[in-house]
């Protein structure tokens, strides 16, 4: 996002996490916390979320989101908590290789998880009007129509104004966009000028 100082990222990957570049600079908020998007509901009868909510977009448009779809439509039982199928061998690459290979139920799941991110994505866009919103994450730039559809479902809740101003931008950084962008963090102080005293 050079040269955009007030923009928008949003990482997809087993989880959903955002970052807000408000004036050049992270947006942190008060408890240096900020970026929830992944607990910001967006169906009030959606399945229950580990914070307690029900319909957190996190729920619904996650890589555990299309792990949980694909689990309970051919396990049966429902998962209490999604995480919990990483310790029964089931990953996300798996998924991904299985759309790609033309399995229905996993394109099916990973649609309707995509979906549910454009009403996240539209909403973030209506509420900040940002210059670009860039997408990123292993769900977002592999998952087999997941880009397609979560752009074009933002597109179409999008305030009109919107709808030519605002881009949606693929991560040029793939999944190690988050690592690279808390290691700028860090060094970023490093590089800062060191205001000398007044008359030095």
């Amino acid at each position: 996002t050079r040269g955009m100082p007030n923009s928008v990222f949003v990482y997809v990957d087993y989880g959903i996490g955002a970052g807000f570049i408000v004036g050049g600079e992270l947006y942190r908020g008060r408890d240096r916390v900020a970026g929830e998007l992944g607990h910001t509901t967006v169906d009030l009868s959606g399945p229950q979320c580990h914070c307690g909510n029900r319909g957190c977009l996190g729920t619904l448009a996650s890589g555990l989101s299309v792990m949980r779809r694909v689990w309970e439509a051919r396990q049966g039982p429902p998962v209490a908590a999604p995480v919990d199928l990483l310790a029964r061998g089931l990953r996300l690459d798996d998924l991904i290789q299985a759309a790609r290979a033309g399995d229905a139920l996993v394109q099916s799941a990973i649609r309707e998880a995509a979906a549910y991110l454009g009403v996240g994505l539209a909403n973030l866009i209506n509420l900040y009007n940002p210059q670009a919103l860039v997408l990123g994450g292993k769900l977002a730039l592999e998952g087999p129509e997941y880009w397609e559809t979560a752009t074009t479902a933002a597109t179409r809740r999008l305030y009109p104004a919107f709808r030519n101003q605002v881009g949606v931008i693929r991560s040029a950084l793939g999944p190690d966009a988050p690592g690279i962008g808390v290691a700028a963090l860090v060094v970023r102080p490093l590089f800062q000028p060191v205001p000398l005293p007044v008359g030095a």
